[in-house]
């Protein structure tokens, strides 16, 4: 049997990468380490559980030492679920859906490494349509402005389409820079290199020469095997904040900036033993650098512009000499010590400094220690002259923290280094930068910061709709109704969508009652069909809940001096309630592939209409110019600020409690609103034209049926006519029980008149209760011989 020594290597699972991708590097450890038991054509179950724990590393063993049953030594399988369990316990959806929101494209990270980054977050987010929702992160987060204008020109590209785009522009940009940077690279390559050179060693560099000579088979930003598979944007280190110095795509056990890494880690976590080697190499005092303080005057020492540095190799410079357009440095009064001090903020310095002037405003509060640092201006070789170094609290923008203050001679101005300036909020670090063009809308705006409100039908989150259902009503199992033959692809396809979008599900074993189904052509797509339960008979047995639903009168209260209006409609409105599995039963219904039954909310049901009312209207509650008429939403403003703040707040609603709406209906900033028959602006209320069409278009009557037709479209405008009664009283006599019809020159003239009435395009204020009312009364005399 192969001893310890020849086992093939393999790198250890950091137990401390980041907490919130512990369980996807986990997975991908064991996805990795499977392969390798393959590879190695290892199958003993006991030898594979040996060779897990030995792989994992020190840290995997002591945990799994804390689990109470660890199953028998040949169990390979419970260890690994087991650890499975511990690395990735129950993950919230909402976490995991921030995460995802939260995530940008690196500066330098092709598109493909930030798809494979997305697809792998977007695991844990449940998402209905996955694709959809990583089109819209790539928009809203790449770096690139040229791919997200070209996306959002072209709204029906799939993520395929997308992909294939953001990667033709990469290959174009990198030929088009190493054809305009040609000269450039060669000068580079012409000047010495001196980044290798980290350590010294004072004895003989017979092991360095032999390391070097040796195949790289460790990865530099990891510590695992080189090159990965999938090439360098599937290391696991990619995208990773370093421990050590802050820095990106490298482990903290990897960091080359750590001077005080005396013992080095073999692939497998194990301490070496010190050699003749590693026993004599020292690393040489690391250079603080900071910016240079320039001055105009030496006596009173302006802060100016500045040189930089702050890097973790001795050999890495950043330097700006002067702000070729004399604007101001950002200088910053911060408390230092209790005392308001002026400081130069500065983003690439590793240290912080206060000159002689504003020591001796802080002396009697410092405390001053000798230091051993040297902290180096750019480009010099002697050291700033320092009387020592002073720890104290400094704060701004409400935040406090501990510093170090390095005291420098001369009145040059005091600093503020990267690390403080970050700690107290003066400087924020974005990975990316998304640009939103100003000529967008707020709506617009919003429906970029939103994309999942527009992606496929939501569900109301916590939230169970209950039915009351009478147990003393008899259930009835319907006969089936035969569908078909040239319908049934069709009913499958649509039954294949609603499953897969979760609308439906499906029923096995007995169930008390089952419905019926009936099924139609969609009038605006002949091709695709609707579903619909026949509740008739379930219906027997809900009990209502009889909640209020608003009226015409209470719109027109509402709307009351707004100028501004736009409308919301919710995708599927009912099915994005999610129905309580003790009340899916009553609707199961049958079809020719099987038994079904919702688990969402269905139009069918009687008391359907209050119970969405009730529940997207507590969703709104609060909201300033906000009414929901089922799955309309009504927003409104006297302003159109006023309007923005109401539309923002609502979309914010709605994204918090994973509704979703149907963009093709919604109707955004509009004057006038067209809703329930009637057409809503600044100056009132009028008749809807498309209503006053059809009135106008319509023939004569030729039945006292087609009378009350009449007079019910006309019913709706009603409201215009001070005299709507006087008018239609000849039409009204002809609808009565015992009148004979006979259609006369008098009808024809209330008809002629109705009709003039309503092409005036009658416009109605709206009611003020602050003002006077005057009540006015129609008298109608009718003398009898």
């Amino acid at each position: 049997m192969a001893g310890v020594a020849e086992l093939p290597s393999f790198p250890l699972f950091d137990v401390n990468a980041e907490p919130a991708s512990l369980s996807l590097t986990w997975k991908k450890w064991m996805k990795r380490f499977e392969t390798f038991l393959t590879a190695a054509a290892i199958t003993e179950r006991t030898r594979k559980r040996a060779m897990l724990l030995y792989y994992a590393g020190e840290q995997v063993q002591d945990i799994f030492e804390t689990f109470p049953e660890k199953g028998q030594p040949d169990d390979f399988d419970k260890a690994v679920q087991l650890l499975t369990e511990y690395f990735s316990p129950s993950h919230n959806v909402e976490y995991e859906i921030y995460i995802f929101r939260q995530s940008k494209q690196n500066p330098g990270e092709a598109v493909d490494a930030f798809h494979t980054r997305l697809r792998q977050l977007a695991q844990n987010c449940e998402f209905t349509n996955v694709d959809k929702e990583i089109k819209s992160q790539i928009i809203l987060s790449c770096t690139s402005s040229r791919l997200r204008r070209r996306a959002l020109r072209d709204p029906d590209m799939t993520l395929k389409g997308l992909l294939d785009l953001a990667r033709a522009f990469e290959t174009s940009e990198l030929q088009a820079s190493g054809m305009e940077n040609k000269h450039e690279t060669g000068q580079i390559a012409a000047m010495p290199n001196t980044r290798n050179k980290k350590w010294t060693t004072s004895g003989p560099q017979t092991a360095n020469t032999e390391q070097r000579n040796q195949p790289k088979t460790k990865c530099r930003n990891c510590g695992g095997t080189f090159p990965h598979q999938g090439g360098q944007s599937a290391c696991p280190a990619k995208g990773v904040q370093c421990r050590t110095c802050g820095k990106f795509n490298h482990y903290a056990r990897c960091c080359l900036s750590d001077p005080d890494k005396k013992v080095k880690q073999n692939q497998h976590g194990q301490k070496m033993k010190p050699t003749q080697s590693t026993q004599k190499m020292t690393w040489p005092n690391r250079r603080r650098q900071v910016k240079t303080i320039l001055t105009n005057d030496a006596e009173t020492a302006p802060i100016s512009h500045l040189a930089a540095t702050d890097s973790s190799t001795d050999e890495e410079y950043v330097f700006v000499t002067k702000d070729a357009e004399g604007r101001e440095p950002p200088v910053r009064s911060v408390m230092i010590a209790g005392e308001n001090i002026d400081v130069l903020v500065d983003s690439g310095a590793s240290a912080n400094l206060l000159d002689g002037k504003a020591y001796s405003t802080l002396k009697t509060k410092l405390k001053l220690e000798q230091s051993g640092k040297r902290i180096y201006p750019y480009g010099a070789k002697t050291p700033l002259s320092l009387h020592g170094k002073a720890t104290t609290t400094v704060s701004a923008n409400g935040r406090t923290a501990q510093a170090a203050f390095y005291i420098v001679d001369g009145n040059y101005g005091s600093l503020l280094g990267h690390d403080t300036a970050t700690a107290l909020g003066l400087i924020h670090v974005v990975h990316c930068t998304q640009t939103i063009p100003r000529n967008l809308s707020k709506a617009e705006q919003l429906l970029l910061q939103y994309p999942s409100l527009t992606s496929g039908i939501g569900k109301l989150k916590n939230f169970q709709v209950k039915l009351h259902i009478d147990q003393s009503v008899r259930p009835i199992v319907q006969p089936h109704r035969r569908i078909p033959f040239h319908m049934r692809k069709k009913v499958e396809e649509e039954l294949q969508c609603l499953e897969d979008q979760g609308i439906i599900e499906k029923v096995e074993g007995p169930t008390p009652w089952v419905s019926s189904i009936v099924e139609s052509p969609k009038p605006k797509n002949p091709e695709k069909i609707r579903l619909c339960i026949d509740m008739r008979l379930p219906n027997t047995a809900v009990q209502r809940e009889r909640h209020i639903a608003p009226t015409v009168d209470d719109i027109v209260h509402d709307l009351n001096g707004a100028t501004m209006f736009s409308k919301l409609d919710l995708n599927a409105g009912y099915h994005q309630l999610e129905l309580a599995p003790e009340s899916r039963y009553i609707t199961t219904f049958s079809t020719h592939v099987g038994l079904r039954r919702y688990t969402r909310l269905i139009f069918g049901i009687s008391s359907a209409a209050e119970v969405f009312q009730h529940a997207i209207q507590n969703v709104l509650h609060g909201i300033q110019g906000v009414r929901n008429f089922s799955d309309d939403i009504i927003i409104f403003g006297t302003t159109p600020a006023e309007h923005d703040r109401s539309l923002e707040e609502v979309f914010k609603r709605l994204h918090d409690n994973n509704l979703t709406i149907n963009r093709d209906k919604c109707e955004f900033h509009k004057t006038s609103l067209e809703f329930y028959g009637y057409v809503f602006s600044k100056n009132g209320i009028s008749p809807d034209p498309k209503k006053i069409q059809a009135i106008t278009h319509m023939s004569l009557p030729q039945n006292p049926s087609e009378v009350r037709s009449l007079l019910g479209m006309a019913n709706y405008s009603a409201r215009f006519f001070p005299d709507f009664s006087s008018i239609t009283q000849p039409l009204r006599e002809l609808t009565k029980k015992d009148a004979e019809w006979s259609w006369k020159t008098e009808h024809t003239e209330a008809l002629s008149q109705l009709k003039d009435r309503l092409i005036s395009n009658p416009v109605m204020s709206y009611f003020h209760p602050e003002r006077k009312t005057n009540v006015t009364e129609e008298v109608m005399f009718v003398f009898t011989v």
